[in-house]
């Protein structure tokens, strides 16, 4: 370490703790976010595909 500059080892230290900080906070807004938003809607039935049914298929003859 002494081949470095004290000023650049600290820039370097504080420029580390605030990408940290950073990413912590990102972290936390993504948290809340998904806290906040719950369970996701139901899809509309227009948009739902059939159900698979254990009767008869509407494709069998009777």
């Amino acid at each position: 370490m002494d081949a470095v500059n004290p000023n650049v080892a600290d820039a370097f230290v504080t420029g580390l703790q605030y990408a940290f900080v950073m990413l912590g906070g990102l972290l936390l807004i993504g948290i809340t976010f998904a806290v906040l938003r719950g369970e996701r809607a139901k899809p509309s039935p227009a948009t739902q595909q059939n159900p698979v049914t254990a009767g008869k298929s509407e494709y069998e003859s009777e």
